[in-house]
């Protein structure tokens, strides 16, 4: 019994590291990537990224109808904030929580035949977990465009005075760049040439990222688009208040480590040393 136990978990676990690989790249991989087109292919073709797919099948498929229009509004959001990874919907998000649930489920099962209570929050962590990771995707994203937007500003500004205009320019610098900056632009883009307006495709930019430089530079630009500002100026200006606001925000970061790290020392290192120096001195003291 013991043994059939231990196989079950084993399987479980290993159908959850498969699951979670499977989170941060689950349906078609960006175009742009062969290997990440290769390695998708190749983990639909294993046999659990198909018992994964069929679970989506058949344990989600009766749980889409269950989520209201609010909580799929937030996933949503969630999604396009991650940046849409591997051209991720809100049902496929929806099918794999459910099949999470159902893993945690069955997780719990055996946890509580071996007399283990807390087994009965695997379901809940299960159904919270994928939604977890696309969170995790969200700030890593946004950490990165906050990092890339003032050289992305900077490279602008100089296209621009090059002799192109703005959306020429923004689209030339946006390909050639990458990352996810360029992507949220090539996306705005794509808006203006299906007919939205340049404010209101900046403004759908902005609702859809969660860099809080990003939403600043959009309202910015939008202001001084209305005011007739010379765009290079602004863009060039713009990105050095950037570089100044990231060299504040690591200096306050360092300025807050410093505490955390004296408290370390005085907790941990030093009652170590000072057991370290007293037992030294006892086994000196007696002969030892």
């Amino acid at each position: 019994m013991a043994l059939l136990l231990g196989t079950l978990t084993l399987g479980v676990l290993v159908l959850a590291a498969v699951g979670l690989r499977m989170v941060r790249d689950p349906g078609v991989a960006y175009a742009s990537s062969a290997y990440t087109v290769e390695s998708t292919a190749r983990e639909r073709r294993s046999l659990v990224g198909r018992f994964l797919e069929f679970l989506d099948r058949a344990v989600g498929g009766r749980v889409l109808g269950q989520v209201s229009g609010g909580t799929r509004d937030k996933l949503r959001d969630a999604i396009a904030r991650a940046g849409t990874p591997g051209g991720l919907t809100v049902e496929a998000l929806i099918r794999r929580q459910a099949t999470w649930a159902f893993l945690g489920a069955v997780s719990a099962l055996i946890l509580l035949a071996n007399g283990m209570v807390l087994g009965l929050v695997a379901p809940v962590a299960g159904w919270f977990l994928p939604r977890l990771g696309l969170w995790s995707q969200g700030r890593a994203r946004a950490a990165a465009m906050e990092r890339e937007l003032p050289d992305f500003l900077d490279v602008l500004a100089v296209t621009i005075s090059a002799g192109l205009g703005f959306r020429a320019a923004l689209r030339r610098v946006s390909t050639l760049v990458g990352g996810p900056v360029s992507e949220e632009m090539l996306v705005t883009l794509r808006q203006i040439d299906l007919g939205a307006s340049r404010r209101q495709a900046f403004e759908d930019m902005r609702d859809r990222t969660a860099a809080p430089s990003l939403h600043h530079f959009v309202t910015a630009f939008l202001q001084a688009e209305e005011l007739g500002t010379p765009l290079r100026g602004f863009l060039e200006s713009y990105a050095k208040e950037l570089r100044r606001t990231a060299g504040q925000r690591a200096r306050t970061a360092a300025a807050r480590a410093n505490p955390k790290i004296s408290l370390l020392l005085t907790l941990v290192i030093m009652p170590a040393l000072s057991l370290f120096m007293i037992g030294s001195l006892a086994l000196m003291a007696f002969g030892l």
